[in-house]
């Protein structure tokens, strides 16, 4: 327990990180997604999510410092679909899913982005799907994810004394 509470706040420091390193980019994209009147319409395909299940898309509240739920959608075939409308990006979000201890925190804009786990989620022992997930469609969201997991090893490696 101790290791996915260490693992979950490295993460989220990774996210706050990656949020606030590219704000540089975010007036660009919010101008031009401004202008074309762009939403972010996200889809998943989540290898052994069960029929029914629930999936909950969450915004980080940078004020409360909690998730704030935006939106819950019910899985049809392994896949789920949101659309939303952001302000002012990136934003960091989170999905969690209703029979799995699973989240995904990754920064989003307004843009088709897919995610992909060919893995099947009851598989992964991790509780952050980061390391497994594919990003399609979205460049700052593959750059967090890969920064993400560069410093996961790296901390992952110290911390246990393994050098080779």
């Amino acid at each position: 327990m101790r290791i996915l509470l260490n693992e979950a706040c490295l993460i989220f420091l990774l996210c706050v990180l990656i949020v606030h390193s590219i704000n540089a980019q975010s007036s660009k994209l919010d101008t031009e997604s401004s202008q074309h009147d762009i939403k972010l319409e996200l889809a998943g395909k989540i290898k052994g999510l069960k029929e029914n299940e629930v999936v909950y898309f969450k915004q980080w509240d940078w004020e409360n410092k909690e998730n704030e739920l935006i939106d819950s959608i019910v899985v049809k075939d392994e896949s789920f679909f949101f659309e939303y409308q952001i302000n002012e990006g990136p934003r960091l979000f989170w999905i969690q899913f209703s029979n799995h201890n699973h989240i995904i925190a990754i920064p989003l804009v307004n843009e088709k982005v897919t995610l992909v786990l060919d893995k099947d989620i009851d598989q992964v022992n991790d509780q952050s799907l980061f390391k497994h997930i594919r990003v399609e469609g979205s460049e700052i969201s593959k750059q967090h994810l890969y920064l993400a997991y560069a410093v996961y090893n790296c901390w992952y490696f110290t911390r246990n004394k393994i050098d080779r």
